[in-house]
């Protein structure tokens, strides 16, 4: 894939707000291409205004480490290798879950997808994970 055009996005959004929906989940997500700059945003009303800047946090920390934010968390934890990280990159790095980096089968990162809104992380990375599916289908 070499276009990511807005009905690919639109598409992918459509869908994983519908994952969101079911599992009663408000929830904001936020697509940035590979130059970083934002493609797409989604807020539901409902979803905490918190979660607007948040999706952006996890959209930019997963492009600039092309990592799940998840395993950012773990790099990051105490004795971790990255565990000063969050605190030196002053508020643009993130390690709570649902940032993932958008990576093309020939290895190119072509962006990433940051969704936020659950209490539970692993929830913002599911419904992450089926925004880059619905984008690659």
């Amino acid at each position: 894939m070499t276009e990511i055009t807005y009905e690919k996005l639109t598409r992918a959004a459509d869908i994983a707000l519908k994952t969101a929906e079911a599992m009663h989940i408000p929830v904001t997500i936020v697509f940035l291409d590979a130059d970083t700059r934002l493609r797409f945003l989604y807020r539901d009303p409902e979803a905490l205004l918190v979660s607007l800047d948040l999706a952006q946090t996890k959209a930019y920390s997963a492009y600039a480490l092309k990592m799940d934010t998840i395993d950012i968390g773990k790099a990051t934890a105490p004795g971790a290798p990255l565990q000063a990280l969050e605190a030196s990159a002053k508020g643009t790095i993130t390690a709570v879950g649902g940032g993932l980096p958008f990576i093309d089968s020939c290895g190119r990162l072509l962006g990433a997808v940051g969704v936020s809104g659950a209490a539970d992380p692993k929830d913002d990375r599911k419904i992450a994970a089926v925004f880059l599916a619905g984008l690659m289908a």
